[in-house]
């Protein structure tokens, strides 16, 4: 829940994932004697270099994407494969018909060795983007250890602390037998399965704890729309935060705020509301895609904490305390109340904290 590389140059983030990615001493790598796109491709996106879809922008890559899908995918693609299989046109239609509008059921064919047989060679096909790749890339273990060492050694400058779409679990850099490993997954924001050419995109991979991407987003897909630039965290135009806020049945602004707080004697008491301020529907879809309402409500016990402390500490008591310690009143509301509650560092809850603390008038 919060926008990936805005703490990092992109000019130096580029150029170190880039000389990782293609660095031409490692003959191990999959990449080793280049990669371009194939003739037809080319025809569609003069121009368009490997380098500029590893290295795009999100909103770019929904750009390149868009030609892609509407001019090859849909078109060339779909009658090869048409051609190769022409009893089977309506599953055909159907497969392809619901790369674009995400439906759950498509129509059968009347033998099951046959759609293995067609969904192989549609996988084939979308590989082929690239010449002489029958693989999505990034399932080769060299580039997966490739682009997770880079996102390990960036740990620091992305604070690299929690999942960047639900900011609930952890997600760390850790030691053992002196090196370092990692405890996150990298999500595909658009998904390697869908589209291989995006496998190794810096921008479409998002460090991710492990229910947000294999439990939650692995069965879902974002829809491909306008929307998805606004809520993908490595996109310039994430702005899922601004549109979204943790809300309770009360706030500081009340009249009745002293009375509504002292009746909160228990968990149970509280009640949390996720708002799409907006009604934005991508943000929406984030909300259900990764079930931020249910997961939140049961850590309710964090809120309860936070009104229980300001019930303890309210301003005039906070005062006091300042001025017996000699420190000033923003550093005991840290010491009192966490210190992620005034400053981003990406640590688990924080805006989740935040916005109930500025409700509580902490803030």
């Amino acid at each position: 829940m919060r926008k990936l590389f805005n703490s990092i140059s992109h000019d130096v983030l580029i150029k170190d994932f880039y000389n990782k990615i293609v660095d031409k001493r490692d003959r191990r790598f999959l990449l080793y004697a280049g990669l371009e796109f194939n003739d037809e491709v080319l025809a569609i996106l003069p121009g368009v270099s490997i380098e500029e879809v590893l290295l795009s922008n999100f909103e770019k890559l929904l750009e390149i994407n868009e030609k892609i899908e509407n001019d090859y995918i849909q078109v060339i693609i779909k009658e090869k494969v048409k051609a190769l299989y022409q009893t089977e046109e309506t599953y055909i239609d159907s497969y392809f018909d619901n790369r674009i509008n995400n439906k759950i059921i498509i129509s059968k064919t009347t033998d099951e060795k046959l759609k293995k047989l067609i969904n192989s060679e549609i996988n084939k096909e979308l590989c082929g983007v690239f010449k002489n790749m029958g693989t999505i890339l990034y399932e080769n273990n060299t580039i997966h250890s490739v682009i997770s060492k880079f996102f390990i050694e960036k740990s620091n400058e992305l604070k690299i602390k929690s999942c960047y779409y639900c900011n609930i679990d952890f997600i760390n850099v850790y030691k053992e037998a002196g090196s370092k490993k990692y405890h996150f997954t990298l999500d595909h924001v658009l998904p390697k399965s869908k589209y291989p050419y995006f496998s190794i995109s810096l921008f479409n991979l998002v460090p991710s704890c492990y229910t947000c991407n294999s439990k939650l987003k692995l069965a879902n897909e974002f829809s491909i729309n306008n929307d998805l630039a606004k809520i993908c965290p490595s996109s310039k135009g994430f702005n899922f935060d601004e549109n979204t806020m943790f809300t309770l049945e009360f706030n500081v602004k009340d009249p009745d705020f002293k009375n509504k707080i002292e009746k909160v004697h228990q968990i149970e008491d509280v009640i949390i509301d996720l708002k799409n301020k907006y009604s934005n529907n991508g943000v929406k879809e984030f909300i259900d895609t990764f079930d931020l309402q249910g997961r939140y409500e049961y850590h309710k016990n964090i809120c309860f904490d936070l009104i229980d402390k300001r019930k303890k500490y309210p301003d005039k008591e906070i005062s006091n305390i300042a001025k017996l310690i000699k420190r000033d009143i923003l550093t005991v509301k840290k010491d009192i109340f966490s210190a992620e509650i005034f400053e981003s560092t990406n640590a688990p809850f924080e805006k989740y904290k935040q916005d109930i603390a500025e409700q509580l008038g902490i803030i």
